[in-house]
């Protein structure tokens, strides 16, 4: 049963590039002013349950108390009982188009030159902008609309997954000629509406996880991910769909000299024991307490 997090060996092998930072909403909304109340508008991101909340007061779901509201279905539910799915996609907007700044993870993250590779299932454009200065290359997965590429200094074009590695990889190195931002539930364009996507609802994440053989990442992410170790930050494993995603991922990779690390809160010593046998280490803690000693390594 892992203890407390080995900051020290998972700073160094960030500076290496060879462990790979997911994030997830609380790697975003962790960084809010003290006390800080979310609603659209704010300048900071919301957690996933106070997005799920605004959507049902917006369209009337009716009291839920201090329930846990899943936002998969809520999302579900005003797109297909009380509106459209424009709807959720414009209160999506108005949450995530404000004037918020990357947190001190990602700066931190954004600083370590030979970290080439960035994964996120977050719709806003904080790493985006932490990275700002070394010109990064983002992919989002729009789903039916396939992939989208943004290279450096250029407006974002539908590309194939086959010529990722032609448009992104340094002949010389065989690494990225810059830093790659993989969103995988896609994103807000500040720049366009039309080019905003959101994976969000209960049939948005079946149809995704029902992608043909479990193929989640494009083949050329796939292959930067070999060898490499995982970071997960700001999940809930609670989530059912997050689960299956972090179970295929993990199956997905080869399993020789693999270890993947998850910050998360209120997961069982039972539930921990399952993931540690599928070379997962979760560490039950405050999320923005393991960030404060993780960047004092880096």
């Amino acid at each position: 049963m892992p203890g407390e997090p080995p900051y020290g060996l998972i700073a160094n092998g960030l500076k290496k590039g060879k462990v790979i930072p997911f994030f997830g909403a609380a790697a975003s909304a962790i960084y809010r002013p003290s006390g800080g109340k979310w609603k659209p508008g704010e300048p900071f991101m919301p957690f996933g349950g106070e997005l799920a909340r605004n959507l049902a007061e917006e369209a009337s779901f009716g009291d839920v108390g201090d329930e846990e509201l899943d936002l998969a279905f809520i999302a579900s539910w005003v797109e297909h009982c009380q509106g459209t799915r424009s709807d959720v996609n414009s209160a999506l907007r108005r949450s995530f188009l404000v004037d918020a700044k990357p947190g001190g993870l990602h700066k931190a993250l954004a600083k370590l030159p030979r970290l080439r590779l960035y994964i996120t299932t977050n719709y806003d454009d904080l790493l985006e902008k932490a990275l700002d200065s070394r010109n990064p290359f983002v992919i989002t997965d729009c789903g039916a609309r396939g992939l989208w590429l943004r290279a450096p200094g250029g407006a974002p074009e539908r590309v194939q997954a086959s010529n990722l590695r032609r448009i992104i990889e340094d002949a010389v190195t065989g690494e990225p000629s810059a830093p790659v931002i993989f969103k995988m539930h896609g994103s807000i364009s500040r720049e366009d509406e039309k080019h905003d996507s959101y994976l969000i609802t209960e049939e948005d994440y079946v149809d995704f996880l029902g992608k043909a053989g479990g193929k989640y990442l494009p083949p050329y992410i796939h292959d930067l991910l070999a060898g490499k170790k995982l970071l997960f930050l700001g999940y809930s494993l609670e989530d059912w769909n997050v689960r299956v995603i972090v179970r295929k991922l993990l199956r997905s990779l080869p399993p020789n000299d693999r270890r993947f690390y998850a910050i998360v809160k209120g997961r069982s010593e039972r539930a921990q024991d399952i993931w540690h046998a599928h070379d997962l280490n979760i560490y039950s803690m405050n999320l923005l307490e393991f960030v404060q000693k993780l960047v004092k390594k880096l």
